[in-house]
């Protein structure tokens, strides 16, 4: 009898073994074929299993002996399809909760039903991930993948009737991924693919595994004004890269046909909702060994708009470029690669992805909705994302959020407070954040149902409103098309931990439903780019003592978050547009949005996806991924600049040749002439050595190297110490204005509320 177990022990370990071979953690299944019927594929040399182990209902088929030539792969010949029920649903388990993988949906009509109808249904990914299936042409495969984090032991895949067809499915794939990889993927969203694409193949064959360990699909694409370029030496991977595409993919690129011309590819969005955001994914690396007079460098622009860069690829080494915030729109995009001035050699690409971010939604509240898996449904009181800022919970659901942030009383340096110091400050924060969460029908009465509108951005809209004792306030409302979760929370909990008179002040927030808003203090000058950029007899033309305590006020908000919070706070989208004015003429910082809290100060930086905005980003960190405190270090550097000259980050030339304002001033530099780097609106109403010595920080701050960067408290001494005449004192801010200007219209400002 013992021996008889050991039998059947070895018989269970052999077929498991079948499963497996050589995959971990993959889940391949063949859909439609008979139940216990394993194999390899001769392609992928994937091993498939039938699908009969994870799911109970539906019928199998084989597709018409007319379409088997269409596809030669395996799982194409056969599918099951669900002609009973509304909703029929896979179970795929075991998954590691929190975990990210990558889940792949196959299909082929193949006329397997001899209508030559395709059905019209919806994918479903979990309960709230909804995608709708469509297909022009029955004998065309297709497949639906997304990346996404794992919420519970197991993932849900359903297929629901919308009664247009009987849904159907031919093959489903599950694939674990290392939890650094595509950070954009996280608890609050998911990545559907567009497309991922290798460019610089030879042949027509897609890329997957067991090239990519992670059987990612690179796709081969032809385009008449590349040429291709390849190399046999080995394509090395950072290993924070964050993305890790093959070196099959990376050891080929594609460069424009005439060494002057710039590299394009064009892409259509699938949908029509004009709200849904993507990412842009660019890989590169230099295949090219260089000699010492030569250099590839170019910057990349979006139907015609600059995006990134200047950038150049390393040798043998990946890198990766994206885009730093997600686009919208439902239009046809073009990216276009162009070489600088300084390059001797053409543009490359090895490879690139498109896809778009799907948020998550709140669960579904009952059986009829028909969105619940194999799961039971939640009651409507309940969310399906935690965590969501609410009540007198607002501390335990910060802990789960992993940003606990302590900011004590600003001693300008860094400090480690003390147990009691922390415990009195959450104490603080609990009796705070009861008095601070409104309700929408609050919202809508502060502004009038929502009637004056003072900024727009990426995330949602600005309004302004009253408060119940008369302060004005401006309310930044999130987009219940895509409200921005991460930013949203990550703002609230930062605005709760901090104060600093440099800060934008916060009153408090709505979480209510879909509904998502920030109450913020209302500066009546709207922001800094909007007061220098203004033209015209109202216009406020800033004296040089009032634009040197502008930069001071940055300067010392932006000391406070690196030094005066527990654990230290990167802002990560330091520009004007997110610099406030008061009436005074008094800067606070705002958007806190994208910003990163540094855990762990022994550490030098923290790896993360690149966020920000061109003109202001960290050449390093957009490099690297690589971001710490001397990012919003250059990103000031940039700010000061603005100040100095009254022009904006970027620049057009009429050429069309776009250039920063760092490389702008460095070249004006060269020629020592001071007025023609100030301010002309200024009318030469300056001290020079001061000028001079503004220039020097600003310069001082915006090396591409950041170890050559001095830190924010350093900034604030030399501010400090040169400009004690300059900077006129706070009583009189107001009066030394070169032209008294009226208040600004609302309709004239804008607030920061996103990228």
């Amino acid at each position: 009898m013992v021996m008889g177990g050991i039998f059947l022990l070895l018989a269970f370990l052999v077929s498991a073994a079948v499963f497996v071979h050589g995959q971990p953690g993959f889940i391949s299944i063949d859909c439609g074929i008979a139940e216990g019927v394993n194999y390899t594929d001769l392609e992928t040399y994937i091993d498939y299993t039938s699908d009969a182990g994870f799911i109970d209902t539906g019928k199998n088929h084989n597709i018409s002996s007319t379409c088997h030539l269409k596809s030669s792969q395996r799982v194409f010949q056969n599918l099951r399809s669900f002609p009973e029920g509304n909703r029929s649903c896979y179970t795929l388990k075991p998954v590691v909760k929190g975990n990210k993988y990558l889940i792949r949906a196959s299909f082929m009509y193949g006329n397997y039903d001899g209508r030559n109808n395709t059905p019209v249904f919806d994918l479903y990914f979990g309960a709230n991930l909804r995608h709708p299936m469509d297909f022009q042409d029955a004998n065309k495969r297709k497949n639906i993948e997304i990346m996404t984090m794992a919420s519970m032991d197991f993932f849900s895949v359903c297929l629901a009737n919308t009664g247009s067809g009987t849904p159907f499915i031919s093959a489903l794939e599950l694939r674990p991924l290392k939890n650094g990889l595509y950070r954009d993927v996280n608890e609050f969203q998911s990545l559907l693919l567009h497309h991922r694409f290798n460019p610089g193949a030879s042949t027509n064959r897609d890329v997957r595994y067991p090239d990519d360990p992670y059987d990612r699909v690179w796709t081969h694409c032809d385009d008449g004004s590349w040429t291709l370029l390849s190399n046999s030496t080995i394509v090395k991977n950072k290993q924070d890269l964050g993305f890790e595409p093959p070196t099959m993919v990376m050891s080929t690129a594609v460069r424009p046909l005439g060494v002057n011309d710039n590299l394009k590819f064009s892409f259509p969005l699938n949908f029509s909702n004009s709200g849904l955001q993507f990412y842009v994914y660019m890989h590169f690396t230099e295949l090219q060994l260089l000699e010492g007079n030569q250099l590839r460098e170019f910057t990349v622009s979006l139907n015609g708009a600059f995006l990134l860069g200047p950038f150049s690829p390393k040798n043998q080494i990946t890198s990766t470029l994206s885009t730093p915030s997600p686009l919208t729109g439902n239009e046809n995009y073009t990216i276009a690669l162009d070489k600088t001035r300084n390059s001797t050699l053409p543009p490359i690409l090895n490879a690139y992805e498109i896809h778009y971010v799907k948020q998550h939604l709140e669960s579904p509240t009952n059986e009829q909705d028909g969105l619940c898996t194999s799961y039971p449904c939640r009651k409507k009181h309940r969310k399906f994302i935690i965590p969501v800022i609410v009540g007198v919970l607002v501390v335990a659901v910060m802990v789960g959020f992993t940003i606990l942030i302590v900011c004590h009383k600003f001693r300008g340096r860094r400090q480690g407070a003390t147990e009691p110091a922390v415990k009195a400050s959450e104490e603080e924060s609990l009796v705070f954040s009861r008095n601070r969460r409104f309700t929408y029908t609050e919202i809508m009465h502060m502004t009038k149902n929502f009637q004056r509108i003072i900024g727009r951005g990426g995330y949602g809209t600005v309004y302004h409103g009253h408060m119940k004792d008369g302060n004005q306030v401006a309310i930044k409302l999130f987009s219940q098309i895509h409200h921005g979760t991460n930013e949203f929370q990550t703002e609230a909990q930062l605005l709760m931990r901090f104060h600093h008179k440099n800060l934008v002040r916060f009153f408090g927030y709505c979480a209510e439903g879909n509904n998502r808003a920030l109450i913020l203090e209302y500066m009546v000058r709207g922001n800094l780019a909007k007061v220098l950029s203004a033209k015209g007899d109202d216009s406020v033309v800033l004296n040089w003592g009032q634009r040197l305590r502008i930069g001071m006020d940055v300067a010392q908000g932006l000391e406070y978050l690196h030094t005066g919070c527990k654990p230290p706070i990167i802002h990560r989208d330091v520009k004007a547009a997110n610099i406030l004015i008061n009436e005074r003429l008094e800067a606070k910082i705002a958007d806190f949005g994208m910003s990163k809290a540094l855990h762990d100060e022994d550490l030098t930086h923290i790896s993360t996806d690149v966020k920000g905005t061109q003109g202001y980003l960290d050449p390093e960190y957009f490099i690297s991924n690589n971001l710490n405190e001397k990012s919003d270090v250059y990103s000031f550097g940039v700010v000061l600049l603005e100040l100095i000259t009254g022009k904006t980050a970027i620049t057009r030339h009429a050429n069309l040749e776009t250039v920063t304002l760092v490389q702008w001033v460095t070249d004006m530099i060269g020629r020592g002439d001071i007025r023609s780097i100030v301010d002309p609106r200024l009318q030469g109403h300056y001290d020079v050595n001061s000028a001079w010595k503004a220039i020097e920080i600003a310069i001082a701050c915006t090396p591409p190297i950041a170890i050559q960067r001095p830190s924010m408290s350093d900034v604030v001494m030399e501010l400090k110490e040169f400009s004690q005449v300059d900077i006129a004192p706070e009583e009189s801010r107001m009066s030394m204005m070169i032209e008294q200007p009226e208040i600004l219209p609302y309709d004239s400002m804008s607030y920061p509320s996103a990228r």
